[in-house]
């Protein structure tokens, strides 16, 4: 999934700059390192993130929080 947003994102770009991109994403569907790249576009980033008063953190799987808590920051 990360590998295929980063070129959505980079078409989304040369086709007509987008104004922002909404999505509703957790630390299970998407890595660190992709929103970063897709932040360098310039781009403000809006995340959509329900129940996360019970799944801010979530499971941890390799040190990383499937929940909102490690992602938050590029928002």
């Amino acid at each position: 999934m990360n590998e295929d947003l980063i070129r959505q994102v980079k078409m989304w770009m040369v086709e007509e700059k987008a104004d922002l991109i909404f999505s509703y994403l957790s630390g299970e569907l998407i890595e660190s390192e992709t929103l970063q790249t897709i932040r360098n576009h310039g781009v403000p980033l809006i995340n959509l993130t329900l129940n996360d008063k019970e799944h801010f953190v979530g499971t941890i799987k390799r040190g990383l929080a499937l929940g909102a808590r490690d992602i938050c920051r590029f928002f």
